[in-house]
């Protein structure tokens, strides 16, 4: 399974999502903010080397997402390399 690593994107700060919640793994992700001004949290996943096999042989990506909601889901974005068009997020936005 492939494991969340810290962003380390120069200029963003790092957060610890799901810190206080047991039932969920720890993860350390960075807060960014689009020229949209819609605010990203990016995560870094690390893949083993047997996966990054299976991947050039051919074998998919999947993304598991957990709702509460029937048929509601958030936007995301699944990218190779940083993310595009984004800006460092400032605490004092207020967001």
């Amino acid at each position: 399974m492939p494991r969340c690593v810290a962003p380390r994107i120069e200029g963003l700060d790092e957060v610890m999502i799901a810190e206080e919640q047991e039932e969920y793994l720890t993860i350390c992700a960075a807060l960014c903010r689009y020229e949209t001004g819609e605010i990203g949290i990016i995560t870094r996943w690390r893949l083993t080397e047997a996966e990054r096999q299976r991947v050039m042989e051919g074998e998919d990506i999947y993304l598991n997402i957990l709702t509460r909601e029937k048929g509601q889901m958030p936007p995301l974005c699944l990218d190779v390399g940083l993310p595009p068009n984004w800006t460092k997020f400032r605490q004092e936005d207020g967001e």
